[in-house]
Formats: C-alpha cells, structure tokens, sequence
C-alpha cells in the first residue's frame, strides 16, 4: 500500500476523536484522503452529496472504540480530487468503494452509506456481496424515485451554479438546514470543519456532474433506484431513517426493508435527514449493536 499518514492536530471534534489519523493513499486513479480510527472488525463508512469525511465527526470516537474504522473523502469530494476514471455514475461510486477497500487491503468489510453513500454502497454490495459482512443505510438514495426539488434544480446547467453560487457559513448553514430537524447540531465547529473540506473547485463540480450523469430531472432518482433487487443482497442490512427527512421520503426505506431477506428498519422520529449527527449517541448505539451482530 502507498500511504502517507499524519496523526490529526487537536482541531475539530474529529480530531480529538482517540487515535483518529489523516491519510492519503492511491485508489481509483487518484489521492485519496481519508481518516482511519480505532482496531478490531473493520467498518467503512461513506459520506453523502456535497460531504467529506467530516461529517462522520460526532461518530469516530465511539464508534472506533469497536471497530478499525475507515472513512474517506469520496472520489472527487472534500479532499480527494477527481479521477479519470470516475464518471459520475453510479455504478463508477460503487466501483470507487470496492477501489478504496482494495488500495487499504479489505478483502472483507463492513459498511456504513449515507444519502448518496447509502446509494454506492448498495451499488457495490451488489456487485460483491461476498466482500460485505453487514451493511447500514442511512436515508439513503437508490430506493426509490422522490427527491427534494433542490436536486432537481440543480441538474439543470447555469441554474444550478447560480443557487450554489454564496460559498459562505451562512449558506451552507441554510443548506444544512434543509438536511437536518435538530438543527441546534448544527453547530459553528461542525460548520467550519465542513466547509473547510469543501472548499476546493473540484468539490463543487462533482455536485453537477454527479447530478447530471444521472435522470433528467422530471425522473428524480430513477436512473439509481435498485430496490427491486434488494433480494439478491444476502448480508444483514439495517435500514436507518429520519421521519421527517425532507431530502429523501422516509418511506422507501419502509418499502425496501421488506424486500431483504436479512432486513431491519429503525426509524427516529423528529429527525432529518441526518440521523448520525442529530441523535449522535442513539445512532453510535444503534451502529455498534448491529455491527457487532
């Protein structure tokens, strides 16, 4: 493995998560940054759209104390530039995953997906059940059409730049607004350390690539939707949803959990459609119990 490492600075709730170290490595075409924490059965975990690393945060610490857990900026997210070999698509995410876990020597893991994430996470199980143990999904895209209109917006070419436009604390704070109910966890910290892993060009662009490899925008998420082959997915799969997520309808998971043959649903009510930081010690619970089996 070509890595470069560095332990974290004390700056920022990651951090001063017990252990965690900030890595580079070479995957899928490109320089990979992600943190990696703690020892024991190994757990990856894969941020959504418009996300790095970071926002797994209130999470690392505890859920190192279990697992040797792996988290990085997706391909052409937060600190890891684009690839050539990445098109935007999903089964191109999928095959990101599978890299990753191969450039830091996985043979077999666990993994966590949220929002997007959810989505290529499913896309890579689907590819290779046999190199995921149990899978979590975190209101996750791909099973089903419905989306914030946002998303459909921002498909369409100069429009979509226009509203994305303000790169300030103040709009990505309205921006995580709309993901979050407990918006009190919202807080400057966790705001800083996210627009700190993205604010680099490339960042953006892979918001309008990603979109636009993907439906028109009158079809939503079709183009990603896999529920109607959840059956062929032989792991555990716990199926995590906010009640209120206004992002993604907490009714697909509702539908999807019965077409697992290992399936579990939770859902938290009052909740967004970030559960992992708004009900952080519930979901670090809940993690740890499925993943420890």
């Amino acid at each position: 493995m070509d890595v470069q490492g560095m332990t974290v600075k004390a700056t920022g709730r990651e951090a001063r998560a017990l252990g965690v170290t900030e890595k580079t490595i070479r995957a899928y075409g490109t320089n990979v940054r992600y943190l990696e924490a703690g020892h024991g059965p190994p757990l990856v975990l894969i941020h959504g759209i418009g996300e790095s690393a970071s926002c797994w945060s209130a999470n690392l610490e505890a859920l190192a104390a279990h697992f040797h857990i792996y988290a990085p900026d997706v391909v052409g997210w937060g600190r890891t530039p684009p690839s050539d070999q990445h098109d935007y698509t999903m089964a191109s995410y999928a095959r990101f995953n599978l890299a990753f876990m191969d450039a830091i020597g996985l043979a077999r893991a666990n993994i966590i997906g949220w929002s997007l994430g959810g989505a290529s996470a499913l896309w890579a199980a689907l590819a290779e059940p046999d190199r995921f143990e149990r899978v979590m999904l975190i209101d996750s895209a791909g099973l089903g059409a419905e989306v914030h209109w946002l998303f459909r917006v921002l498909q369409v070419p100069g429009l979509g730049e226009l509203v994305l436009a303000p790169h300030t604390a103040a709009a990505y704070l309205r921006y995580k607004y709309l993901f979050t109910r407990q918006r009190a966890t919202v807080t400057r910290e966790y705001l800083d350390e996210a627009i700190r892993d993205t604010r680099y060009a490339w960042h953006r662009q892979t918001v309008f690539r990603t979109l636009r490899a993907h439906s028109p925008l009158w079809r939503g998420q079709r183009d990603i939707d896999v529920h109607e082959r959840l059956h062929e997915l032989p792991m555990p799969v716990h199926i995590l949803w906010g009640r209120e997520d206004a992002v993604i309808p907490c009714k697909h998971g509702e539908r999807a959990v019965t077409r697992l043959q290992q399936g579990e649903l939770t859902i938290f009510e009052d909740c967004g459609h970030m559960p992992m930081l708004e009900y952080q010690q519930r979901f670090n619970e809940l993690a740890i119990r499925f993943f420890r089996g």
